[in-house]
């Protein structure tokens, strides 16, 4: 099981790219950093600091998108990733939802993000590729790398394991969700066109190393909140928590992601999720417990098919602040490699 750390650019590209040597330091696989151009700093150019000062991990925009970047953009910005973190950097792409919201703009159709899949694969790989029937290259393409799609939706999920090289899957799923939910993507994979290439089935979860026999679920409550609000429906109701009310919570993002302020998300979220709910939710959807807890959980990942997780704080500005507290109680915990 590869283990990686998603980073926000949330601070100066020069601070992000010394947390990800940190993370590189402390054991983690790859660093992930989301692209949602008002909340945070150019994720590309984190991105390209980070691969100057790392040697080992892996690199990849966590994800980015073709609504506020066009295709060219995306090839132009991998390859100079690319070319200062030669074979360590991989390309993850999405419908758009945070930069694309926040911008007024609508996500990009299936049909749209596969053509552009197929386009990005063309321009890194050096060929050519038609826009508005005029062919064009990638000056200086530094070769092809993986390629990741975000899916939540079946038909991002059937792109992705058609032409991708791994897909992204939300958190809110349970241990039989993700079991059902590998074997589902195992299925399609092999019946795809490409069947017997390597493919990455990559889980984004929240986590929180704890030995308390007793901790306190407050400060999660936004986490949960945030999973909640555009979670099924079914998930919210089998916690007890009032989605509509969620959703009119201040405190929380416009965006419905990130909350502006952690402590006003707590308060506004206090009372609509109970401290059970906020615990059950830890247990059931997250990394959480003591380290012996969190290791059978990630070894019960991956026997139900899961070969990435991607980390993220439960507790904490997870917006507005680099996760240096939670690289250290990973590493402490001996949960790296």
């Amino acid at each position: 099981m590869r283990i990686g750390l998603r980073l926000p650019a949330c601070d100066r590209a020069d601070r992000v790219a010394a947390a990800a040597a940190c993370a590189e330091a402390a054991g983690f696989d790859s660093v992930w950093v989301p692209d949602s151009q008002l909340l945070w700093r150019d994720t590309f150019v984190a991105l390209a600091l980070a691969a100057a000062s790392t040697k080992r991990i892996t690199l990849a925009p966590g994800v980015t998108n073709l609504v506020t970047r066009h295709v060219t953009v995306v090839a132009s910005a991998a390859r100079t990733v690319q070319e200062l973190a030669p074979g360590r950097f991989a390309l993850a792409l999405g419908a758009g939802r945070s930069a694309a919201d926040m911008a007024g703009v609508p996500h990009t159709p299936t049909r749209e993000l596969g053509e552009s899949l197929r386009a990005l694969r063309a321009l890194l790989s050096g060929q050519t590729w038609s826009f508005a029937g005029a062919p064009q290259r990638l000056t200086g393409a530094a070769g092809a790398c993986p390629v990741y799609l975000g899916a939540g939706g079946p038909r991002n999920v059937r792109l992705a394991c058609a032409e991708a090289d791994g897909i992204i899957l939300a958190s809110t799923l349970s241990a039989a969700d993700v079991t059902r939910t590998a074997a589902a993507i195992r299925a399609l994979v092999a019946q795809s066109s490409r069947p017997g290439r390597p493919f990455d089935v990559v889980l984004w979860l929240r986590a929180h190393v704890d030995d308390d026999p007793q901790p306190d679920p407050r400060q999660w409550k936004p986490a949960v909140a945030i999973a909640l609000r555009n979670a099924p429906a079914d998930i919210a109701e089998g916690l007890g928590v009032d989605q509509r009310a969620l959703r009119r919570a201040a405190g929380l993002h416009s965006d419905g992601t990130h909350p502006a302020a952690w402590a006003d998300a707590v308060a506004s979220c206090d009372p609509l999720i109970s401290d059970d709910a906020a615990m059950a939710y830890a247990k059931r959807y997250c990394l959480f417990g003591a380290p012996a807890d969190i290791r059978d959980r990630i070894a019960e990942l991956e026997r139900a098919g899961v070969t990435t997780l991607i980390t993220t704080p439960l507790a904490g500005d997870t917006a507005g602040t680099l996760p240096h507290e939670f690289i250290d109680s990973f590493a402490a915990a001996g949960l790296t490699s």
